[in-house]
C-alpha cells in the first residue's frame, strides 16, 4: 500500500446542479498541495467540505437557465412535439433568486445533440460557450475545437463520440480548456489520436492547466464489422502543464463473441506525453500493440496506473513495455502492468524508465494464460511466471 497526503495539483471535474429552481454549470478551482473535495464557496456551488489547499479562488458557476443556455434543437421531424418548450426548467420561478454569478453571459452555455454537425458545434465553440452534450452518439466530420481559455465540454450520459475522416475527436488549445465526461470511440480511419491536448503551440500553465476528467478512450469494433476501429494513439498530451484525473484508455480484447485474437482494431499507444508538468491520477491503458505509454515529457507526476499487456501479442517476446518513461525526471507511484497472453510470450520489463528514481512501489502481475514477465522495472524485480503472481520493486531495492 502506498498513501499520498496531498494531490500536488487538482481540479474536480465541472458538474450540474439546481438552486433556486435554475440549472447551474459549476466549475471547480485548481487546487495545489489539496485534499478532499473541493471547499463550497463561490455563490453556492454545492461543493463538499474538506481542506481545500493552495490558490484556486471560487468555483466558477454559469446558469443554464433563464436566458444563461443555448438549447439545441434539432431539425423538425415529421411528429414535433405538438408543445416544445426549449426551457430545461418546466416550471420557472417567476421571481428567481439572483444569479450567484454577478456577471452571468446570457448565452454561455451550448447544449448539444447527436442530431448536430461537428461545424455547428465549433460555431458555438468560437462563439466562446462552453459545450455540453446530451447522451447518445456523436459522428463528427471535423474535431470539436476548445480554442478560448477556460473552456468546458461536458459530456452527459458518456456522449460517445466518433471521428470519420481519420482525425481527432476532440483538441483542447486553449489553457483552461476542460474536456470531462465522454466516451471517444475509434473509426475507421486511422487517426493520429483521437483526444488530442495542445496543438503544438497552445498550453497550459501552472495555475490554469488543462484538464481532463472522466476520459474515456476505446477502439473496438466487432469482428464482423465491415471495418476495424483504429488509431495510432488514444490520448496525445502535447501541451505543457496538464491534469489528467481518471482516463480509461482501451483496445478491445473481446468482442460480443469472444476474445479478439489477430491483433483486430489495431492501436500502437494508450497514451503519448509529450508535454511537460503533465499530472495524472487514475490511469488505466489496456491491449495496445506497442509501448502502452509513452512518456517523454519532463516533470510529469501520475498517481496510480493500471496497465494490461495486449494478449494477442505474438511469440515469443514482446518488445515493448506497460509504461515506458524517456524523461529525466519523472515521479510515478503505484504503477502496475499485468499480463495474459494466449501464446507463450516473454516481456522483459512492465516498466522501462530513463531515470527510475522517482518510481514508488512499481509491481507486475500476471493474472493467467501463457508466458509472462521478467522483470518489473529496468531488470529489477522478480519474474511473474504462475498465474496470479506479483512482484513489487521496494524503496532502495535494486
Amino acid at each position: 500500500m502506498v498513501g499520498v497526503d496531498r494531490a500536488p495539483k487538482v481540479a474536480e471535474k465541472p458538474y450540474l446542479f439546481v438552486e433556486g429552481g435554475r440549472m447551474l454549470l459549476a466549475i471547480p478551482p485548481v487546487r495545489h498541495h489539496a485534499r478532499g473535495p473541493a471547499p463550497r464557496g463561490g455563490g453556492g456551488d454545492g461543493g463538499g467540505g474538506g481542506e481545500g489547499g493552495e490558490g484556486g479562488g471560487a468555483t466558477r458557476v454559469v446558469a443554464l437557465s433563464d436566458g444563461g443556455v443555448h438549447v439545441a434543437t434539432p431539425n423538425p421531424n415529421p411528429n414535433p412535439n405538438p408543445n416544445p418548450n426549449p426551457n430545461p426548467n418546466p416550471n420557472p420561478d417567476p421571481d428567481p433568486d439572483p444569479d450567484p454569478n454577478p456577471n452571468p453571459n446570457p448565452s454561455q452555455v451550448h447544449v448539444a445533440t447527436p442530431a448536430h454537425s461537428a461545424a455547428e458545434m465549433n460555431a458555438q465553440l468560437d462563439a466562446g460557450k462552453h459545450l455540453i452534450l446530451a447522451p447518445g452518439m456523436y459522428s463528427l466530420a471535423a474535431p470539436l475545437q476548445l480554442t478560448r481559455p477556460g473552456q468546458v465540454l461536458l459530456g452527459l450520459g458518456f456522449a460517445t463520440l466518433t471521428p470519420l475522416r481519420g482525425g481527432a475527436a476532440v483538441v483542447l488549445a486553449a489553457a483552461g480548456a476542460r474536456l470531462a465526461g465522454v466516451l471517444v470511440q475509434a473509426g475507421p480511419l486511422r487517426s493520429r489520436a483521437l483526444v488530442q491536448v495542445g496543438d503544438g503551440e497552445a498550453h497550459g500553465t501552472a495555475e490554469d492547466p488543462m484538464v481532463l476528467s472522466d476520459v474515456f478512450v476505446r477502439a473496438y469494433a466487432e469482428r464482423s464489422a465491415a471495418q476495424p476501429a483504429t488509431c495510432e494513439t488514444m490520448l496525445w498530451v502535447r501541451a505543457h502543464h496538464v491534469i489528467i484525473d481518471h482516463a480509461w484508455l482501451w483496445r478491445a480484447d473481446h468482442d460480443a463473441v469472444g476474445h479478439l485474437t489477430a491483433r483486430e482494431n489495431p492501436v500502437d499507444h494508450a497514451l503519448e506525453v509529450d508535454g511537460d508538468h503533465v499530472t495524472a491520477y487514475g490511469l488505466f491503458a489496456e491491449h495496445a500493440l506497442a509501448d502502452l505509454t509513452q512518456w517523454r515529457g519532463e516533470d510529469g507526476q501520475v498517481f496510480f496506473y493500471q496497465s494490461e499487456l495486449p494478449y494477442d501479442a505474438a511469440p515469443p517476446a514482446w518488445p515493448y513495455a506497460g509504461y515506458n518513461v524517456s524523461a529525466a525526471r519523472h515521479a510515478a507511484v503505484g504503477v502496475g502492468v499485468y499480463s495474459y497472453f494466449f501464446a507463450p510470450v516473454t516481456v522483459r520489463d512492465g516498466v522501462v524508465a530513463a531515470n527510475r528514481s522517482g518510481f514508488v512501489q512499481p509491481f507486475t502481475r500476471k493474472l493467467d494464460g501463457e508466458g509472462g514477465i521478467e522483470h518489473v522495472i529496468n531488470g529489477v524485480g522478480g519474474r511473474v511466471s504462475a498465474a496470479g503472481q506479483g512482484s513489487y520493486v521496494c524503496p532502495g531495492e535494486s
